[in-house]
């Protein structure tokens, strides 16, 4: 009897103290926040996605720093002063200017960077972040994007 009692409360303190959880998917969204855009050329894969998770807008995009490692990197920024639309703003308004320098932004962790290109006649932005504002920190950055692909991250075309 000391045994099956041994035995039940080994095997029910094991299954308590699991390691892994099944997790809603109701639940993941709602802890993830809402998708404002994305962009995925031909299906191939999320390359940039923008989530608003409160008054935080978060961008997730695939880091082109290293061409054979699929790692993803992301900067974020809070909603204070209408800055997601300036910042849409200023993305676009590159497209118009055409900056020979990359436009600079500030935030509270980090710096981003906005640059405009032009290849075959066509205009293109990439975004660059650093992972933090101390001298030499990492900077990752996006492939290049036409207007309406910037203009579909940002939710302003579906």
């Amino acid at each position: 009897m000391k045994k099956i009692i041994l035995f039940l409360a080994l095997a029910l303190s094991t299954a308590s103290f699991a390691q892994i959880k099944k997790v809603d998917k109701a639940e993941l969204a709602a802890s993830s926040g809402e998708v404002i855009g994305k962009i995925e050329p031909f299906a191939q894969g999320v390359e940039m996605e923008c989530v608003k998770n409160g008054n935080t807008y978060t961008f997730t995009y695939k880091d082109y720093q290293y061409k054979t490692i699929d790692q993803r990197a992301s900067f974020s920024f809070e909603d204070i002063d209408n800055a997601f639309e300036d910042f849409y703003k200023t993305a676009i308004d590159a497209f118009e200017t055409k900056p020979k320098e990359s436009i600079m932004i500030e935030t509270k962790d980090q710096y981003i960077f906005i640059s405009y290109s032009k290849t075959m006649g066509i205009g293109s932005v990439s975004f660059k972040s650093t992972s933090s504002k101390a001298s030499g920190a990492p900077m990752s950055f996006t492939k290049e994007f036409n207007k309406k692909q910037i203009e579909k991250l940002f939710g302003k075309k579906k």
